[in-house]
């Protein structure tokens, strides 16, 4: 477990998005990562650093989506760092664990996407209100397209870009459909 935070916010500097909501958690995301020496950590009070994962087919024309168990919504998969600043390790972690699919290869090392949001009070475990600093990466499946529903989701589902725009609420996960759309569609399209 690695807590050096070079890295990380070197990524988030070099990082670009032409969104302008999506540019201002970026900035928020490094502001808090530089004040809070433990971001990564559960426990750290005001919000914490947590790692997604956005998962395309081998031939990027589908997406894997999980319909959480808890929220009772469609979305990517991601978790707690749990200490850890290696948040593209975090990222791999969370989606074995959430799908079973172990060989998935991230598309870059490059960020994604970066978004902020505000977790609920949760009286049940302890939780003040908080923010988690979503951090995601693209992957792709390497090996096979089969998946295992975990106990944190109700089902998982291959789905295309329309699919999976009917599927999902939030403005942020529209946005990675987006852009998803726009690097491996667009440019498929193109190439015919």
């Amino acid at each position: 477990m690695t807590n050096d935070r070079t890295d990380i916010l070197t990524a988030l500097r070099a990082y670009e998005t032409p969104y302008e909501d999506e540019r201002a958690d970026v900035r928020d995301t490094i502001a808090f990562i530089t004040a809070h020496e433990d971001a990564f950590a559960r426990s750290c009070v005001p919000g914490h650093v947590t790692g997604s994962a956005v998962l395309i087919s081998r031939d990027g024309t589908k997406i894997l989506l999980n319909r959480h168990k808890k929220l009772g919504r469609w979305m990517h998969f991601g978790g707690h760092a749990d200490g850890s600043a290696d948040i593209l390790d975090v990222a791999r972690r969370e989606l074995a664990e959430e799908s079973g699919i172990e060989t998935a290869e991230p598309v870059s090392r490059a960020v994604f996407d970066v978004d902020v949001h505000t977790i609920p009070a949760n009286a049940t475990k302890g939780e003040p209100e908080h923010k988690h600093y979503d951090i995601r990466y693209l992957f792709r499946c390497s090996d096979n397209d089969s998946f295992v529903c975990s106990d944190e989701s109700t089902e998982l589902r291959w789905c295309t870009a329309k699919e999976a725009l009917t599927l999902v609420d939030s403005k942020d996960l529209r946005r990675m459909i987006g852009k998803w759309k726009e690097i491996f569609l667009t440019t498929k399209a193109t190439k015919s």
